[in-house]
């Protein structure tokens, strides 16, 4: 089952305007394909990466080998069955409300991200 969140559910977990607009360009973007990425690991550094929210993406990637089984469970995770308009998912109701779950096409699997730690990309 995903977990939605929209912009102003953001804006009272404590995610900024500047961070949820950060993360907009970053959720629009892995949906539709690959993106490459920056974010602030736990410790302060950065890291740059590059994922994907879109099945179709890894289906066709050519470095990633899916077993039926994976696909059928990614797909559930990462295609929502019903959106509420304007939402963003899958957000993993974790203990961090803000994380959510993407697939690291660099390491081949499925990892999870506080969407306040993304960093905004220059020129991009």
């Amino acid at each position: 089952m995903n977990f939605y969140l929209t912009k102003d559910d953001l804006l009272k977990l404590g995610v900024s305007e500047e961070q949820v607009e950060v993360f907009d360009d970053f959720f629009c973007k892995a949906k539709k394909g690959e993106v490459e990425f920056s974010y602030l690991n736990k410790d302060g550094d950065e890291r740059s990466t590059s994922g994907t929210l879109s099945i179709s993406c890894l289906k066709e990637h050519p470095s990633i080998i899916l077993d039926k089984f994976e696909v059928n469970y990614l797909e559930d995770l990462l295609t929502p069955t019903e959106l509420v308009e304007g939402s963003y998912y899958p957000f993993t109701g974790s203990s961090s409300e803000t994380t959510i779950l993407y697939f690291d096409t660099e390491f081949a699997g499925l990892r999870s991200l506080d969407i306040k730690s993304l960093i905004q990309e220059g020129g991009n």
